[in-house]
């Protein structure tokens, strides 16, 4: 057995529910991963190229938007090629392009590298009857916009936004302990 699989079923071990789920399970050959497969090149624009959707960059599909997001930096990108013909060498349309993509893809993995912790575990399975307050409601629905995708210049979604990180780093703090367990444990992971 490696050196990979032993750490690999010492990561499952660290896992109680898992552990219990796997006790009687027995291992048909070597453990094999993948970790994080997201990337983002250095450049997106340049001497007569722009790269767009997954040519630029890719975000691990927690949430199935990948394709929206690509798919808008598309048909922006065609409108900046058509805008760049109307104008050549217009760099702040550029610089303006890849600011508003460089948004969007931190709005959509601030959400993503923290997908796992407790408290934000904690505030998306919130009851609804908890978020009838209409300005609860706004945090919901800007929440949702960001996890469809819908983070390109949506105004009304900032505040919100901000408000929903406010609460989760109120609430990590109150759970100081589970999400400190939560993320020695993700140091482990690494470590393998």
């Amino acid at each position: 057995m490696s050196l990979y699989t032993l750490k690999t079923l010492e990561t499952l071990n660290l896992v109680p529910e898992l552990h219990l789920r796997l006790k009687n399970a027995t291992l048909e050959g070597e453990a094999q991963a993948t970790g994080n497969y997201s990337y983002q090149s250095n450049i997106m624009s340049g001497d007569g190229f722009l790269l767009i959707g997954d040519a630029y960059a890719f975000v691990d599909p927690v949430f199935s938007s990948g394709v929206y997001l690509a798919m808008q930096s598309a048909v922006r990108g065609a409108e900046l090629v058509d805008q760049l013909f109307q104008q050549p060498n217009n760099k702040q349309l550029i610089a303006d392009f890849e600011k508003s993509v460089h948004e969007e893809i931190k709005a959509f993995c601030w959400f993503i590298y923290r997908f796992n912790s407790p408290a934000l575990h904690k505030l998306l399975m919130a009851s609804d009857e908890a978020a009838q307050h209409p300005s609860k409601q706004k945090i919901k629905s800007a929440v949702i916009s960001v996890l469809a995708g819908d983070a390109y210049r949506n105004q009304h979604i900032k505040r919100p936004l901000t408000a929903f990180k406010l609460l989760y780093y109120v609430n990590k703090l109150l759970s100081f302990k589970e999400n400190w367990k939560f993320n020695r444990f993700r140091k482990k992971q690494n470590e393998i």
